[in-house]
Parts: structure tokens; C-alpha cells; sequence
């Protein structure tokens, strides 16, 4: 009896070391508009440690299917038929840059696992990328790793999408380990361009994890034209809820 109350003790004891050196994972989404219509805009998620333990080294990935038929309830794991080509990718986000805008590869193209990048990364990490405009060298630190604090929200940048009148041809964009465009910054390459139009979709599937988190954050978002287009029209929490996929 005694040694079953020690040992209940102990497992007790280490349950309760564990919880207080982790900390849980939640997040929100959150648009971020460019113009005064919001046809221009990137859609994020505000990931928040809600422990007292640092997450380090929090990365996260995403993976994207393409949802068709009327109701999207169906998906591929093959965007075919839904890339739009680097050049004119590079022409629709306004990129005057000499290098790639899209990473993915455009003759099997897929998106599974890849990473995505934070707003504010750690910078002091090895993974270093060289992009040259011009006469101009640029040295970068890759996005895709942060560390967050209890209490903070970290913001992971998953896609922008522009619209009419903003672009000819309404699309998403993909982030990359390469992050997102600063003030007076240079272009990052984005990790693939999706078409949109009213019979297809897109389900992009998040996993972010790190050292300290007690179990990884997974989410959905479900994002088609319509849904975009609302966004646009009225912003609104209830609106940005609805790109969560059901």
C-alpha cells in the first residue's frame, strides 16, 4: 500500500514537472490588408503560448490540396491545373525581380510539408539565402524558426491573395521559408501561385510545433474566392472563422 502511494506520489510529481515545463499552443487568424479595400492582403495566424514555458525553435508547415466539386468536398494532393506559372505569378504580385517567384515545382506540383515563416524569426541562425537585384546583394536569415515567449503571439504567415481590381487574375500565394516582404524590402519568393475562381478551393493543412510546446498545433483553413471576397467586403472575426474548415 505504502509503495503504491509513493509511486502514485512520484508520477504525480513528474506529471506536474512536465506541465509547468511546457506550455499549450493556440491560435487565431488574423488579415492584414494593403489597400484601402482590402483586395490586397495576407491572411496569418497569430500563434499564442498560453504556458509559462519558452516554445524554441517553433517551426511550422503546411500542406495544400485542391478541393473540387460543387460543394469542395473533395481533394487532391496534386495542384496541376491550378499553378499559375512563375512569370505570370511574378507579373500578378508586381515582382520586378530577375530570380524566381515560385519555388514549387511547377511539372509535378505539390505542397506537403513545406515550411512557413514567421513575421518576426529568430535571426541569428545558419540558414542564410543570397538574392541579388541588380547591383544590389541581399543577404537574408531564413523565416521558418522562432521562439515564443509565454504570453506572446507570434505571427506565421501563410498566404497573401490579391483580387480585382488589384490583379487581373485572383489568387493566392503561398509563403516560404524565405518570409515575407519588410518595409523597403526585397521580393522573397512565395512557395507556390494558386488560381481562384468559383468551382475550386483550397484546403491547406498547419502544423506547428517546438521545443517546449506540449503538443503540436494542427489546424485547417478552407479558402475559396467567395470567401475571399467577403473578407474584403466586411472584416469582421465572424468572417475570418469562416476560412476555418468545418
Amino acid at each position: 500500500m505504502a509503495a503504491g502511494v509513493t509511486l502514485l506520489a512520484i508520477g504525480l510529481n513528474e506529471w506536474a514537472r512536465y506541465r509547468s515545463s511546457t506550455s499549450e499552443l493556440g491560435y487565431e487568424l488574423d488579415v492584414e490588408c494593403f489597400d484601402d479595400g482590402c483586395k490586397d492582403g495576407r491572411i496569418s495566424a497569430l500563434v499564442e503560448n498560453r504556458g509559462r514555458a519558452i516554445v524554441g525553435r517553433a517551426k511550422a508547415v503546411v500542406s495544400v490540396y485542391v478541393l473540387q466539386n460543387d460543394e469542395k468536398k473533395e481533394k487532391k494532393e496534386s495542384l496541376q491545373g491550378a499553378i499559375i506559372p512563375g512569370d505570370e505569378c511574378k507579373r500578378l504580385l508586381g515582382a520586378n525581380v530577375p530570380y524566381g517567384a515560385v519555388l514549387v515545382n511547377e511539372r509535378n506540383p505539390r505542397v506537403v510539408g513545406e515550411a512557413l515563416p514567421w513575421a518576426l524569426p529568430e535571426t541569428d541562425t545558419p540558414y542564410r539565402v543570397v538574392l541579388r537585384v541588380g547591383e544590389r546583394v541581399y543577404e537574408l536569415p531564413y523565416a521558418h524558426i522562432t521562439s515564443i515567449s509565454p504570453s506572446q503571439r507570434a505571427r506565421l504567415l501563410i498566404f497573401q491573395y490579391k483580387l480585382p481590381p488589384k490583379a487581373d487574375r485572383p489568387l493566392i500565394a503561398v509563403f516560404s521559408e524565405y518570409g515575407g516582404e519588410g518595409p523597403a524590402d526585397v521580393f522573397r519568393p512565395r512557395r507556390a501561385c494558386l488560381g481562384l475562381d468559383g468551382n475550386i478551393g483550397y484546403l491547406l493543412e498547419v502544423t506547428v510545433y517546438g521545443e517546449g510546446a506540449r503538443k503540436p498545433l494542427t489546424f485547417r483553413i478552407c479558402v475559396d474566392l467567395k470567401k475571399l471576397e467577403k473578407i474584403s467586403e466586411k472584416l469582421e472575426r465572424g468572417t475570418l472563422e469562416e476560412l476555418k474548415c468545418k
